[in-house]
């Protein structure tokens, strides 16, 4: 096992310690950051991801990210939805049936982040920002969507100083994935 394999395994077994001591732990994080949707929405579903925040190494010793990808979750194990970027870089969720056939989907623009606090439950790489994001193009149950949230986002940091990983030593185009997790938040509504 190289290295980096072994850095990369124990960051994705710390955020999955994480999910596994319970919901309470990661939602008691970091109240303070999320990024707030308008006064008027209603929220329409709140789901756990649990996924990868996916980056290609640049040759100036940095990781430029790529996207996402994660599954997300209701209170129960039941899979509700899937998040990734499509063709056209856009962040999208498909919302699935209990039966896992789709029951909608919407895309979503970055228009807020907020930063996360360091936690010793990120991987040792940090964590992504809080986001908030105008939804658009919603189609089924989601058609009324109009903003995203990414909140108590725990993982999902690209490293930053490890010398033996790609980036560092100029590996350009090497690609690489940091376990991370969120909850997302879908409201209509709002001005």
């Amino acid at each position: 096992m190289t290295l980096f394999a072994a850095i990369a395994l124990c960051a994705l077994l710390r955020c999955t310690l994480g999910y596994i001591m319970g919901p309470h732990r990661m939602l008691q994080q970091t109240a303070s950051s999320s990024v707030d949707a308008p006064v008027d929405t209603a929220v329409l579903l709140t789901l756990r991801g649990i996924g990868t925040q996916n980056y290609t190494a640049q040759k100036s010793t940095s990781y430029l990210n790529t996207g996402a990808r994660a599954d997300l979750y209701s209170n129960s194990t039941l899979k509700r939805a899937i998040h990734f970027f499509d063709d056209a870089s856009h962040p999208t969720w498909i919302l699935l049936s209990p039966t896992g056939s789709q029951e909608g989907m919407v895309h979503g623009r970055i228009i807020a982040r907020s930063p996360m606090p360091a936690s010793s439950d990120d991987g040792g790489f940090g964590s992504v920002d809080a986001l908030l994001l105008k939804a658009f193009g919603g189609e089924g149950t989601l058609a009324s969507c109009t903003y995203i949230q990414r909140l108590n986002v725990n993982g999902g940091g690209a490293p930053k100083g490890f010398h033996t990983l790609p980036a560092w030593n100029g590996i350009a185009s090497f690609e690489a994935a940091f376990p991370y997790q969120a909850i997302y938040t879908f409201s209509s509504g709002g001005s």
